[in-house]
């Protein structure tokens, strides 16, 4: 989809956009973008980068859709019009988007734990009302305080992989790793690659991933990210009398391919499932 001239956008104009309707019903027409309003910027999409967020409404259906619209948030792009109130941006300029945006008000926000904002929007996300339109568009108008520039070395395709990286880093940080530690993750997508990347270039030389997916696991050993793999069965059930002693099971498997009584001292949940978080804290 090629973007519209930025002159043209920065008018206000149509774009184009590829919006999600159901599962496996996206369809591309026009969408209005306006001019970018008070300390926003407008940014022309050049790459975004597929997650859970982007791919599983789309694949599998979400029943939380609660109105057509775009999905993606791991995006770059190029500045084409700065709104009122901006500093420290400029057209032309390439910038990657915090596609998660918080209130700046609450508590959180104010101690400067935006992370953990009270009432924050996650850009392309299908889960909230009104919907807060992905980059799977032409261009969007995005906050200001949540894009950062890119400098000339790192591509627009390398910089849509800094939102995944960006949490890693701070999962990383947040278990405070030691060189020694033996570390499980649980989950070769995106972000289970880029913990198992984040802790492997901090020194860890002891890491397995585990995945339901044979292919993810073998791709995630083949190229360095973990030493061992471990394929996952499914739970079979939703309720917590099957979800609990299934997690347990899982656990126990993982400390017995690991061959070692100690098991793992660090495990990274990267599935966002319930179950996996329960066979975490075992």
């Amino acid at each position: 989809m090629a973007p519209l001239a930025g002159s043209d956008i920065r008018r206000g104009a149509e774009i184009q956009a590829a919006v999600l309707h159901s599962c496996n019903d996206a369809r591309i027409y026009p969408r209005l973008i306006t001019l970018p309003g008070p300390n926003e910027i407008q940014i022309t999409i050049r790459a975004v980068g597929l997650g859970s967020l982007g791919i599983e409404p789309y694949l599998k259906g979400d029943t939380r859709v609660s109105e057509p619209s775009t999905l993606g948030h791991q995006a770059t792009g190029v500045v084409t019009c700065v709104g009122d109130g901006v500093e420290g941006f400029q057209i032309g300029d390439a910038v990657a988007i915090e596609a998660g945006v918080p209130c700046r008000v609450c508590a959180k926000c104010r101690e400067g734990r935006y992370d953990v904002c009270r009432d924050p929007k996650l850009r392309g996300s299908m889960k909230s009302y009104p919907v807060f339109r992905g980059a799977f568009q032409a261009s969007i108008n995005h906050p200001a305080a949540s894009c950062h520039k890119l400098p000339a070395k790192i591509s627009l395709e390398i910089g849509s992989l800094l939102e995944p990286l960006a949490v890693a880093i701070h999962a990383k940080e947040e278990a405070h790793l030691e060189p020694t530690d033996s570390i499980l993750i649980i989950g070769a997508s995106t972000i289970g690659l880029s913990c198992a990347a984040v802790c492997i270039a901090s020194g860890s030389k002891d890491v397995m991933i585990a995945d339901n997916l044979k292919n993810r696991i073998g791709f995630a050993v083949d190229h360095g990210f973990a030493k061992d793999g471990m394929t996952m069965l499914p739970c079979g059930g939703t309720a917590l009398r099957d979800q609990l002693p299934f997690a347990r099971r899982m656990a126990e498997r993982a400390t017995q391919l690991k061959r070692e009584p100690s098991g793992f001292n660090v495990v990274f949940e990267c599935t966002g499932t319930e179950v996996n978080a329960q066979a975490a804290i075992y």
